[in-house]
């Protein structure tokens, strides 16, 4: 199974998700990382490194992002 990682500045990815939400319901592999405005680069890698053994459990992992 593929995983979805959505990753944005403020809380877009979250809005995202729950905006989804409400469209097709609860889509299980599909998680948000939001960098919040109190964040630093250390906070960010915090959140990453909490997330990632979620992320280690798929296949592959698709990485969305609001800046390319």
């Amino acid at each position: 199974m593929k995983g979805i990682l959505c990753v944005s500045h403020g809380f877009y990815a979250e809005a995202f998700k729950e905006s989804l939400k409400m469209i097709a319901g609860n889509v299980t592999n599909l998680h948000a990382l939001c960098l919040e405005p109190t964040d630093g680069p250390e906070q960010f890698k915090d959140k990453l490194v909490t997330i990632q053994p979620t992320l280690d459990a798929y296949d592959k992992v698709w990485v969305f992002a609001d800046l390319f």
